[in-house]
């Protein structure tokens, strides 16, 4: 048996059969390699409602449309209805077309970087659809991702707003205090252009909860971006890298989207022993075993993929955690799950968020970013201590609300019963 495909679970394509109707579908499509005679038997009852909803689910819920689109072509063309079939192309000609105008811009904007000493890190969007092998325009993107130090952030602001984006609100604080204490809770900037129907987000970390992947900890390779008068110097993270924010990434978001989850496995398969040694000691040091398992669990389980033996430390984390069971039962959510959000959504994000790292001050950065809004604080010019005082004194407010909702409660339970 090949050495790197021993960890390959006994699940099989009958199992995703057991979820019923698009959902189903849907995971075998996704499957690597899809399961063709499973998908055909599984679509032979699906009338044109049905695949209207593959469609909604795999297109606006997943935003795995084209290539979706492209796995019907090859395997049932003939089972998708004509309407259907044409919004998945239609879909696919879109994505293919956005994401060559959020290259060329890319282009744009790094040389202009360059041009003031930047040398910013890209991720995610084209550049990360090149480094998995896969079309342009396959892996849907909206914005272009920068990754810049916080001493570069103003001038890199500057640049942009030269080049025709305006930022969103809230606006950068003036004050290196009001900066300071706004980045503390908040990891970018959004601007946009107009003209051209391009966002960009100019992070200063990968993440808004501060010391979950460090960009000091980032291996970064140099790459050349051609287009305009002169080349683009930029950056992208390498192999290691790339896999632990694609898992850290998808985590944080409850892997509500298969988008996410579709890109570990050609990962996977192209990670070697010694950078699984260094994903394993940097996952140790920075506490995030569990938060980067889930996300193997559920590649292995729902995508079929092959876990090398070197990662099956990080399977055995997560295997019976509560956060893997919220994020697989959230991947598998229909397409109208999220229109009607209610309290156990919202308790679900907060434990997600809470425990992507066993770190005490990574748990405390994420209790205060959801004590604060970043839009409360983005004119805020304080020093950290009063800051983390104001922390403190959110969280015994919250506190004190519960306790007195729980007095309440049994209060009215014992006047029922009495």
């Amino acid at each position: 048996m090949d050495a790197r495909t021993d960890a390959r679970p006994d699940f099989s394509a009958t199992d995703a059969l057991a979820l019923g109707g698009a959902v189903g579908a849907l995971i075998l499509v996704l499957r690597d390699p899809p399961a063709r005679e499973a998908l055909r038997s599984h679509t032979r009852d699906f009338d044109r409602e049905e695949w209207q909803r593959l469609a909604a689910l795999a297109i606006t819920r997943h935003r795995v449309g084209p290539l979706v689109g492209r796995t019907l072509a090859t395997t049932i063309p003939e089972r998708v209805p004509a309407d259907v079939a044409a919004e998945f192309k239609a879909e696919a000609r879109r994505a293919g077309m956005h994401a060559l105008v959020l290259k060329a811009e890319s282009a744009r904007v790094v040389s202009a970087l360059n041009r003031h000493g930047i040398e910013p890190v890209l991720f995610k969007g084209w550049c990360l659809e090149e480094a998995l092998g896969r079309p342009i325009g396959e892996r849907v993107a909206k914005d272009i991702d920068i990754l810049v130090a916080p001493g570069e952030l103003k001038t890199a602001s500057e640049v942009l707003r030269a080049l025709g984006y305006a930022i969103a609100e809230p606006a950068i604080p003036r004050s290196d205090t009001g900066l300071a204490a706004f980045l503390a809770v908040n990891k970018q900037f959004e601007f946009y252009n107009a003209r051209l129907n391009v966002q960009i987000e100019l992070h200063v970390r990968p993440f808004q909860v501060p010391g979950l992947l460090p960009a000091q900890s980032l291996c970064t390779e140099s790459r050349i971006l051609h287009g305009g008068a002169r080349a683009a110097r930029y950056r992208v993270l390498a192999r290691e890298s790339c896999f632990l924010f694609l898992a850290l990434h998808g985590y944080m978001h409850g892997w509500e989207r298969a988008k996410w989850l579709v890109d570990l496995p050609p990962l996977l398969r192209s990670l070697v022993p010694d950078e699984w040694t260094r994903i394993s000691a940097l996952a140790r040091q920075l506490g995030v075993e569990r938060a980067v398992g889930v996300g193997l669990v559920l590649a292995r389980d729902l995508l079929g993929a092959a876990i090398p033996p070197a990662a099956t430390h990080f399977l055995e984390a997560a295997q019976n955690a509560s956060v893997t069971r919220i994020c697989r039962r959230r991947l598998l959510a229909p397409h109208d799950a999220y229109e009607r959000p209610g309290l156990r959504l919202g308790l679900e994000s907060d434990l997600v968020m809470m425990t992507a790292s066993r770190r005490p001050r990574a748990i405390a950065s994420a209790l205060g970013i959801r004590l604060v809004q970043t839009t409360d604080i983005a004119a805020w010019s304080i020093p950290d201590l009063p800051r983390w005082l104001y922390y403190a004194l959110a969280a015994l407010h919250l506190l004190r609300r519960a306790g007195r909702r729980l007095r309440r409660d049994i209060l009215h339970r014992g006047f029922r019963t009495g």
